[in-house]
């Protein structure tokens, strides 16, 4: 009888990535540039909120995490 195999340890959660905001943006171009469409801008606010209190008001050099897909 072969030896059992080492069980697998579980694959671990990509890191988010960070971005610094820049003049002239907002989630929904920060959303466009890392997940293709704009309708996603509420995954990045959704996760920066102890950083964002308003959706529609980014500080420039705010650095904030976009999520995983």
């Amino acid at each position: 009888v072969a030896p059992a195999a080492p069980p697998v340890a579980p694959a671990a959660a990509p890191a988010p990535q960070i971005h610094v905001v820049q003049a002239g943006e907002n989630l929904a171009t920060i959303s466009g540039r890392y997940y293709g469409t704009p309708a996603k801008w509420k995954l990045i606010f959704n996760a920066n909120q102890d950083r964002l209190t308003d959706a529609n008001n980014l500080r420039v050099g705010t650095r904030i995490e976009i999520p995983p897909n």
